[in-house]
């Protein structure tokens, strides 16, 4: 489980006014899936046997939580829900160590959109704002 928070600027289409959406909150719970590439085949053999890539397939389920502090004139909808996980890693050690390094980019893609209502004082503004977000990580694992 994580926790974001990040301060939301919403712009009109046609890039003349600028609002404040407020924060936003975001905490996902999920579970990753890694696939080690040089486990597929071992018929195959694997030129760096201390280098290991690997696949990152995961789900989850993303909170959001808006502030209600906004100027912003119309209503957003936000709601919380289903999250999809897919990325690479890259883990530099022999199985056996102890000592691990990895360096991993993961695409998130989050169900729902923060939604702009139709309203005659918003129908310049995007009617969703996307939630997806890209992370790129480095980990240092060590066994004992």
């Amino acid at each position: 489980s994580e926790y974001m928070q990040a301060r939301i600027d919403i712009t009109a289409n046609d890039s003349s006014v600028e609002d404040d959406l407020g924060d936003i909150r975001m905490v996902p719970t999920y579970v990753d899936l890694r696939v080690d590439v040089t486990d597929i085949d071992p018929s195959i053999p694997w030129p760096c046997t201390w280098v290991h890539p690997e696949v990152i397939v995961g789900v989850g389920y993303m909170h959001l939580r808006l502030n209600d502090d906004f100027d912003f004139v119309g209503d957003v909808n936000y709601h919380s829900g289903v999250m999809v996980r897919v990325g690479l890693a890259l883990t530099l050690g022999d199985r056996k160590s102890r000592v691990t390094f990895s360096a991993e980019c993961v695409y998130t893609w989050v169900f729902n959109d923060l939604r702009i209502e139709d309203d005659p004082a918003t129908n310049n503004f995007p009617s969703t704002i996307n939630l997806d977000y890209v992370e790129v990580g480095a980990v240092f694992t060590w066994k004992f």
